[in-house]
């Protein structure tokens, strides 16, 4: 049973990692400019991204920063 969770974690982790790079290259940011406007560590934003960790639920607290992106 292990086994299938930690594959539904690596299913949302990558699917967490796509929506992210997709926000940041439809609005011409670097890594480093996401992570600032969001406030995220930029190794946490780089790890979110490339599908390597998943977020704690203060990140997804934090979403409200990513979200003025949009506008």
């Amino acid at each position: 049973m292990a086994a299938q969770g930690s594959a539904l974690k690596s299913e949302a982790a990558l699917t967490i990692a796509r929506n992210l790079r997709r926000l940041r290259f439809k609005r011409f940011l670097t890594l480093e400019e996401l992570a600032e406007r969001a406030g995220v560590n930029l190794l946490t934003l780089d790890a979110l991204e490339t599908g390597a960790a998943e977020p704690t639920l203060d990140l997804v607290l934090k979403r409200n920063s990513v979200e003025r992106l949009k506008r």
